[in-house]
């Protein structure tokens, strides 16, 4: 008699554990966000100290922009800061979005490239999950990206985090920190 009473309680005690969160789950929860588009910022109008480094992204900034005719840019001193301000030219790229503040170009792709650690709350009921995207497909506005991200390289990964809620035995995305996000 103890054998059949073993089988049920064995069942029992598998269901009532809490769940784990597998990286498998994470992965094809995180699959779903990505490629994400990666943006450049092209400010409509700046204000940087003469000299500073800020002010040397914005000349480099103009140099650029200005060279392939994608933009215009009118300078004006004003004390010891210079302002620069931007407009579309000619040559105005066809993937330029105009923003509240500017312009937005895509510089290239953030691809998911799994997650690495898994952290889960004392009480069980949350977790929070690195993982690691991959900048790809870069465009033709990449070197802009990289006036901003002088240290960025095609391939290079970034770490990411996303947070996870358990609602009865189901694990719950609840969001990331990523910035970038997908058209839908």
């Amino acid at each position: 008699m103890r054998p059949l009473l073993a089988v049920p309680a064995l069942i029992l005690l598998v269901a009532c554990g809490a769940p784990k969160l597998s990286r498998k789950e994470v992965d094809r929860d995180l699959q779903v966000d990505y490629p994400v588009p990666v943006t450049v910022q092209v400010p409509e109008s700046a204000s940087e100290i003469k000299g500073s480094p800020a002010h040397a992204k914005l000349v480099a900034l103009q140099e650029l922009t200005v060279s392939k005719g994608w933009f215009t840019v009118q300078r004006s001193t004003e004390g010891d800061r210079e302002r620069f301000r931007f407009q579309p030219g000619k040559a105005a790229p066809a993937g330029l979005t105009a923003t509240g503040g500017g312009f937005e170009l895509p510089a290239a792709k953030a691809t998911y490239a799994g997650a690495f650690r898994m952290e889960r709350s004392r009480d069980g009921r949350q977790a929070r999950v690195a993982y690691r995207v991959r900048l790809e497909q870069p465009s033709a506005f990449f070197p802009l990206f990289q006036i901003e991200h002088p240290n960025a390289r095609v391939g290079q990964t970034a770490e990411r985090e996303a947070r996870y809620a358990r609602e009865g035995r189901k694990w719950i995305l609840q969001g990331t920190n990523e910035r970038h996000t997908k058209a839908r």
